[in-house]
């Protein structure tokens, strides 16, 4: 009697460490998609202020190693992704979130982390929209010294930046079933010819002024549009950079150019004629970069 009772007392302490074995698997899935969650949640409005498009949006994880990584949609459609990459910096860890869209053009980049510690005034720079905002616009990969200007005083800070926002590009090209399409600066249009097309931005009066350009062959303006999505120029005054009879006087020169000797400023809007000529040179030396090394290979 007494071994029977022995016999059911391990029966039972058998019983309850299976149960708990399975209840803690249960909760440990559980607890991988709640931390998930959570970290949408926490990312969430930077995501959206970095993909700044109308419509419906939404985010769905696709990789939890090195950092989130999120598929972004709208209306259904995917658009673009986003990738957290923390690289070591001048004083410390430093967090850049990029946005991509699927031809390759960064839509917006955020710096800083709850580690960051980048010396004031110096490395800290790096979070300010002044800096960020140089690579909205640009096609990946991006190389500091020629279409990503330096903080003056922080080269290290700066280049963990770049590299961080170049990692992102190898991440997505690593999904599986993912392949960036070539952005129109890669190649010739689709009208068969050889003019050339990209963008670059530049910080105006009021904001980022994102810059559309197209070059032909012989290194010449075709054609132009001035805007963006977070273009916010003083209405007016620096948004006329936007309307047509600013854009052709661009047309037809060859950049670099320079503000009133190739064009003329607007008149009360020199900072926001300033950024576009900045921008439509920024445009231009990517796009003979470009062919430069096409040249070479």
């Amino acid at each position: 009697m007494e071994k029977t009772r022995n016999w059911t007392g391990w029966i039972l302490i058998a019983g309850i460490l299976i149960i708990t074995v399975i209840a803690l698997g249960m909760n440990t899935v559980s607890g991988k998609g709640d931390e998930a969650d959570a970290t949408l949640r926490q990312y969430e409005a930077t995501l959206r202020t970095l993909f700044s498009q109308n419509g419906e949006i939404s985010f769905e994880r696709v990789e939890s190693e090195g950092g989130f990584l999120y598929r972004a949609s709208y209306n259904g459609t995917t658009t673009g992704y986003a990738a957290q990459q923390t690289v070591q910096g001048y004083a410390g860890p430093v967090e850049v979130i990029t946005a991509v869209a699927t031809d390759g053009v960064i839509q917006g980049v955020s710096v800083g982390g709850a580690a960051f510690q980048e010396t004031e005034g110096l490395g800290a720079k790096a979070k300010e929209p002044a800096f960020t905002d140089q690579f909205r616009g640009k096609t990946l990969p991006v190389t500091l010294g020629e279409n990503i200007d330096a903080i003056a005083g922080a080269t290290v800070t700066s280049r963990a930046v770049v590299d961080a926002v170049n990692q992102t590009l190898d991440r997505i090209q690593n999904l599986p079933d993912v392949k960036l399409a070539p952005a129109p600066s890669a190649s010739p249009q689709a009208t068969g010819g050889t003019d050339r097309t990209a963008n670059a931005s530049v910080l105006g009066y009021g904001g980022p002024v994102l810059v559309r350009l197209t070059l032909n062959d012989q290194g010449k303006i075709t054609a132009m549009d001035v805007g963006g999505a977070r273009f916010s120029e003083t209405e007016g005054v620096g948004s006329s950079v936007k309307e047509d009879a600013f854009i052709q006087t661009f047309i037809g020169l060859q950049p670099p150019l320079a503000l009133n000797r190739d064009v003329d400023a607007l008149s009360g809007a020199t900072i926001s004629s300033q950024a576009v000529v900045d921008a439509v040179n920024d445009a231009a030396a990517f796009l003979m970069q470009k062919e430069k090394s096409s040249d070479t290979k």
